[in-house]
C-alpha cells in the first residue's frame, strides 16, 4: 500500500472513531396533555413531584439531552 494510501485509510478511521466518541447533546422541548393527574392534583408538592417533573428529571440525566423543558 502506498504512503497516500495509508494516510486515506487513517484519516477515514480518525472520523470513524470521533464520529462515535462524543454524543450530540441536544434541547428536547415536551408539551405534556392530560387531566388533572398530569397536572398532580392530589400531591402535596406538585410542582417538585408531578409526573411531567419524574419524565424531565430522568431525561436531564441521560447523556443525550443537556436542556429538558415542558408545559
Amino acid at each position: 500500500m502506498t504512503a497516500k494510501g495509508k494516510f486515506s485509510v487513517s484519516l477515514i478511521l480518525i472520523f470513524i472513531l470521533c464520529s462515535f466518541s462524543v454524543p450530540k447533546k441536544t434541547k428536547l422541548n415536551i408539551v405534556f396533555i392530560g387531566d388533572s393527574i398530569t397536572f398532580g392534583s392530589g400531591l402535596s408538592m406538585p410542582v417538585s413531584s408531578a409526573p411531567p417533573v419524574h419524565a424531565s428529571s430522568y431525561l436531564l440525566q441521560q447523556a443525550r439531552y443537556r436542556d429538558v423543558e415542558f408545559s
